[in-house]
């Protein structure tokens, strides 16, 4: 299937498509959903080979101590402070 036909149907724009497929851009669980639905797979069978590159792992780790301390994520408030 095209990038052109995969976006036209999961309602996604092309370069979206393009982003996600070179790995450039992370899915949202609604997009994973419109991504099975267009592919005829589930969003579970899509992710059951996905393992995150290390570097991406350390990174987020990185931001979650920098901001909020204790893993807290990003945008949520701490209570320190």
């Amino acid at each position: 299937m095209s990038q052109e036909a995969l976006a036209w149907e999961t309602g996604l724009h092309r370069t979206a498509v393009s982003l996600l497929e070179h790995g450039l851009r992370e899915p949202r669980l609604e997009t994973l959903v419109r991504l099975g639905r267009a592919l005829r797979v589930s969003p579970g069978e899509m992710l059951d080979w996905y393992a995150p590159p290390e570097e991406f792992n350390t990174r987020r780790l990185g931001a979650r101590r920098k901001r909020g301390g204790r893993g807290t994520e990003a945008g949520e408030r701490s209570d320190a402070g």
